[in-house]
Formats: structure tokens, sequence, C-alpha cells
């Protein structure tokens, strides 16, 4: 789908809007909204399937700032969706619907959101259906034309926009041979990237005379070859996030490879440069959908050998209860998904059901009545996710040994609940997710889980006591709701996420003695005193400050102490009209983002940020820049899009080396005037 087919649906500086890897990369048309959604990364095939469609009402209203914890079914959501959001001029983008009665659950009609709003959606199928006051338009997606297939070929296979002459010929019949599929470009393009840089037209050859002899229309074993020339760790994650993880944060999958012997880190690099997966903001996997049908496929295939046995991975939800209920053949499975489904309710796991599964390393259940005896069962699992567990625990002899990662999110349990003391058999248990766990006001006693390194208490509204059994961990990393006092006694505490995204209902005071956190690493919340702590400045550890959406007047100008910090961000901090010029101190800053802010100039002292690479203050109202910003040598990117208050910066950036990048639109008015002089 081309961009300029968008701009017909909007209008107004689309600044802070992302789309998808489906449409291409660029700023497109102009929409003025005061809220938005986009499902970017979320695959509604696979996301409803595993999880419910209740989960992405859920998601849809959480994003736009409404409460949506009372949900409990899809009625539920379809009338808070329709009630709460009439008075927002919304953007909701629907990515790979398959099944129209999704799109009714969701966005079932024009009313139910404020006039002006825009409703997109991707699909294989052209049968849409009617919105009631509303107009439909159909668009479909434009083959690309050769040239722009070789520019992409290009991009992946040489770093640049045009191959290389002695490259020129072999990569022109590599474009024709993938017959312009943006995926198999991209794909092919990365495995001969390495070649080309060894100058080996050898392998070149050979590559594309394996191409030519798959016809076509078999798409998958052309994407095939690059699968077969992985190392061992790397098919095995890459069939992992193939079968379980696409659209989900890679922080957990992380921890189970690293207790499987992997070196994930590794392993998920070689995915990326092959451009078989890819990273939303470095941490949550995406992988184009015949990516992911060819690794199911592999894993399918895999049962021919032996048509006795299950698949070593198994999501279907159907296909699970029958690999339960049969004798034969479990210790194949590594990893089963009891997914989303009206069956599993009341469906409860017996001994004779788990102690055949050997070798099971992820178990994924949601409302499971219970797990029933598990005593000696499982013996190898690392990761148990049950969502939606009853408050009433009915399991016995939960004993884990082996158990890494543990996922409790959007259940009735609270701090009383009786599975905590079988939790606390599992030794090795390193993530407790508590993500949406709406009755519980205080996090549960955790002394005897020695190993706990991540506590994630995201959407936990009615949480006002944290244990204090939460000192004794090793490392702490809690995803808090409010940040109480008591946090500061925890030296083990290496993050705190808590941004509001737009909603100023969540927004937060830090504690005064938020500097005793020696070990923060990452902050990232939404504040709404007028200026934050002193202590701030004392986070000695901190790389990570993101304090978008707050309502703070100032900085305090002791954040210049962060000798660490390498990234900051204030998006969308309208109350900021200046830095501190302590602001300088800051000697490993990296990234700058003062977005959608309110700052108004630039410090001077910002001349001494010898590794600030990045500078992104689109659609702010910054007047000035200093003529010292030429002194950054390693400054790589400036985007000063959308601001329209921004004087002339030509003699700014005049000098600059011709790698810098600077992102920028049309003067409004013409009211560009000369530059700031020191």
């Amino acid at each position: 789908m081309q961009p300029k087919s968008l701009s017909q649906w909007v209008t107004g500086p689309l600044s802070f809007i992302k789309f998808s890897h489906i449409f291409f990369s660029t700023d497109v048309g102009h929409c003025i909204l005061s809220h938005h959604h986009f499902f970017s990364n979320i695959d509604m095939r696979e996301t409803t399937k595993r999880k419910g469609i209740e989960y992405l009402q859920r998601q849809l209203l959480q994003d736009l700032g409404v409460k949506s914890a009372d949900i409990t079914d899809e009625n539920d959501g379809i009338w808070m969706v329709s009630e709460k959001l009439q008075n927002r001029k919304v953007l909701v983008v629907l990515d790979d619907v398959y099944d129209l009665e999704q799109i009714g659950k969701l966005a079932g009609e024009a009313g139910w959101f404020g006039e002006g709003s825009r409703i997109i959606i991707t699909s294989r199928n052209k049968k849409v259906p009617g919105f009631e006051g509303g107009r439909v338009e159909i668009l479909e997606a434009e083959p690309m034309k050769f040239e722009e297939s070789l520019l992409l070929f290009s991009r992946h296979a040489f770093g640049k926009e045009n191959p290389p002459e002695d490259f020129r010929d072999l990569s022109e019949e590599a474009v024709r041979i993938t017959g312009g599929l943006p995926l198999a470009l991209e794909v092919v393009g990365s495995q001969l990237r390495t070649s080309y840089e060894h100058r080996d037209r050898v392998h070149w050859n050979n590559l594309i005379g394996t191409l030519r002899k798959i016809p076509a229309r078999k798409v998958q074993d052309r994407l095939k070859i690059s699968y077969d020339a992985l190392d061992w760790e790397a098919k095995k994650i890459f069939l992992d996030i193939a079968c379980f993880f696409i659209n989900e944060e890679k922080t957990k999958a992380i921890y189970m490879w690293q207790s499987c012997g992997f070196e994930p880190y590794l392993a998920v690099k070689e995915l990326v440069d092959a451009s078989l997966i890819k990273l939303a903001d470095e941490n949550k996997f995406l992988m184009h959908d015949q990516l992911r049908d060819l690794g199911r496929k592999i894993v399918r295939d895999d049962v021919l050998k032996d048509p006795r046995k299950p698949c070593s991975r198994i999501w279907m939800h159907e296909d699970a209860l029958k690999v339960l209920r049969e004798e034969e053949g479990k210790e194949n499975v590594e990893m089963l998904c009891l997914s989303y489904n009206e069956l599993s309710e009341d469906y409860a796991l017996t001994k004779l059901e788990l102690k055949s599964f050997k070798n099971l390393r992820y178990l994924s259940v949601c409302g499971l009545n219970s797990l029933g005896d598990s005593e000696h069962a499982l013996p190898k699992l690392i990761w148990l996710s049950w969502h939606s567990c009853p408050d009433v625990f009915q399991g016995t002899n939960l004993y884990l040994k082996n158990l890494v990662v543990l996922d409790l999110s959007r259940s009735l349990i609270n701090e009383t609940w009786k599975g905590w003391s079988q939790i606390g058999m599992c030794k090795e248990l390193k993530v407790l997710d508590l993500t949406s766990c709406p009755r519980l006001t205080k996090t549960p006693d955790l002394s005897v889980c020695m190993k706990l390194e991540r506590l994630i208490l995201q959407d936990c509204m009615n949480l006002v006591e944290i244990d204090r059994s939460v000192g004794t961990f090793k490392i702490g990393c809690p995803y808090l709701r409010d940040i109480p006092e008591e946090i500061c006694s925890l030296d083990g505490v290496e993050e705190i996420v808590m941004v509001a995204k737009g909603s100023f209902q969540d927004m937060l005071n830090l504690p005064d003695f938020i500097g005793r956190l020696s070990r923060l690493k990452h902050l990232s919340v939404s504040l709404v005193r007028s200026t934050p702590p002193n202590s701030l400045g004392y986070l000695k550890s901190l790389a990570k400050l993101d304090l978008s959406w707050s309502k703070m007047a100032e900085l305090p100008k002791s954040i210049g102490g962060l000798v660490k910090l390498e990234y900051l961000s204030l998006q969308f901090c309208r109350g900021i009209k200046e830095l501190p010029d302590s602001i300088g101190d800051l000697k490993s800053l990296a990234e700058l983002d003062i977005s959608m802010s309110g700052i108004t100039r630039l410090p001077s002292t910002i001349k001494y940020l010898q590794e600030l690479k990045v500078i992104n203050m689109r659609g702010s109202v910054i007047e000035w820049i200093p003529r010292s910003i030429k002194k950054l040598k390693k400054l790589e990117k400036l985007d000063i899009q959308y601001c329209y208050h921004l004087r002339n910066i030509s003699s700014a950036i005049e000098g600059f080396p011709s790698l810098l990048t600077v992102s920028c639109s049309a003067p409004r008015d013409g009211i560009w005037r000369t530059m700031e002089e020191d």
C-alpha cells in the first residue's frame, strides 16, 4: 500500500504516528488526532487465537487511556469500546484480519469513535463489513516495481540504495528471480551480504542458481535456504519464535533460552541480520507471516520421520488437548500451549496427563481450573504461563525445580492466594509476572525466591504495599503502578517502568530518596510534580531515563550527575521550556529525545556531549539551536520535522560530516530567521 493512498484518509501532521512494516516507513499525509492507537506489532490472527479477543479489546482501551481491567468477556469489551471512545478521535489499525467477526468486536460501528476517526484494516480477504454511519474504501497493495525491488535488495545486500557496478548484474538477476516479493528480497539480500563483503561472486552464483531451480510459487522453499544456513541454536530459537513468541517481548524468552544452555543474544542477532525476524523497540519479536508459516511447516514436517510422535512444539489448542489424552510420544514435546478456548475454562490437568512430558520446557495455559497433582511431573519445565488462573488454588505438589519464568498475569489472585506457598518451592525462579492482577493489594512474601530478578506488577491498579521480602532480591526489577517510599530501601532494583502513554490519569511523584537506588539502570515514569527530586541526579548507574508525558516544569540541576546516562527522553513534556546548563555534564549521553515537548532552545553546553549521536526535536516548539552544535563530532541524526518555530539552521549544521542525517519539513508561512549567536 503506497503512502499516497493513505493520505486520502487523514489530514494534519502524522509526526507521532508510526506505520508498521506493511507500509513504507515514511511520513504520510496529515492527521490531527487527540488520541491514537496502533496495532503495529500485533498480529490479529495469532493474538486472537492464543489470547482471545478480550486481550485486544483490553489493549485498545488501555493504550487510549481507558481503564479496562473490568473486561471479563468479549461482550464487556464491546460495550466498553463502544461507550468509552465515542468522544475520541482515533486512528486504529487492525493487521492481518482473517475473521470479519473480529472487526465487529473491536470497531463495529463508526459511532463507537469520535468524528474524524479512521479505521485501517489489512487482510487477504477483499470482503469487508459495512460500517454503519461510516464510509468504506478498499485499496489494493500494488506489486513493487523493478527499480524499487532493486533498491530494497541493495539495502540488505550492500547497506546502500544501489548495487556496486561489479555486482549489478548478479543483483538484477537475484531481483528478477525473487519476483519482487519484499520479504524474499530482504532475506536473500541479507544472506548474500557476507559474501559481498568478501567479494565472493562464486557464492552469489551458487545461491542464485539454487533459487533458479525453485519454482516462483514455492516461496517457502526459497526462504528455507536462509533457515538452512543458520547454526543449530539459531534454528531452535527461530522455531520457538515462529510457534510462540511473535509479538512477544524477548526478555522472558531470553531467560528460558539461557537456562537451556543457549547463547540467545548471539542467535537473535543472527536471525535479525538474516532478516528472518525483526525487533520492535529493540525488545519485541516480529516475524513475517510467511516466515512464521515456514517455521511451523518445519516443525510439522519433522513429525513425518516418525508419525507416532507428536510435534516438538504444539501451539494449537485442539492439538494440545489431543496430545494430553494420549499416552505415547509426550517425551518428544518441548513446548505446549493450551490457548484461549472456551473448552479450557473448566478443564483441569491431571497427574496422568502431565507425567510423561519429560522434556517439556514451556507450558502456557489460560483459564484452566487446576494443574492438579504435579509431583515428579514436568522435570525440565522452565517457563509456566498460567493466565486467568482461578482465585482458589486447587493444585498440589507444584514442585517445579527448574522453573525460571512464571507468568500469572490477568488473574484474580491476591496476596493470600494459596498458590504462593507452592511457588516458594521453585528455587530457580528468576521472573514473576503479575501484570493486570486487579485484586492484588500487596506483593506476596517472596523471601524464599532468592534468585528472583524480575517482578512485573504493571497495571496492578489496587497495589498499595510492597512486602519487605522484596528487599532480599539480589536484583530487583519491579514495573510498578505506584512508587512508594519503601522502594528506596531496595538496593537491588534495576528497572522501574511506568510511562503514562498519553493518559495523565496515572502520573506519579518520585520518592524524595529515589537516589538511594544505587543499581537502578532504567527509569521510565510520567511525573506530575513541577520538579523531580534533587536526588534523581544521584543515580550513578542510570543508563536510560524516560520522563515522557510528564507534567513537570523543569529538570533538577543535579541531572548532570547521571554520569552513565546514555538515553534521555522528554517526549510530550509540554511544561518544560528549557534544559538546565548541567545537561552538558552527561558525558555518556548518546540520544536526546525532546520531540513534541515545550522546550524552546538548547543550551550552549550541549557542545560538551561528545558521545551524542541522535537529537530528536520533531514536533517541538524549539526556536533556537546554538552554533556550538557543530562541535558534536559523533552526531549522526538530527530530526527537526514539524518544528515550525525553528529559525534558520543552515549555518548551524554547516561543516558537519556528510554522514549527518537531517530530517526536516518545509517551513510554515515562510517564517525562517537568522540563527542565534553564541
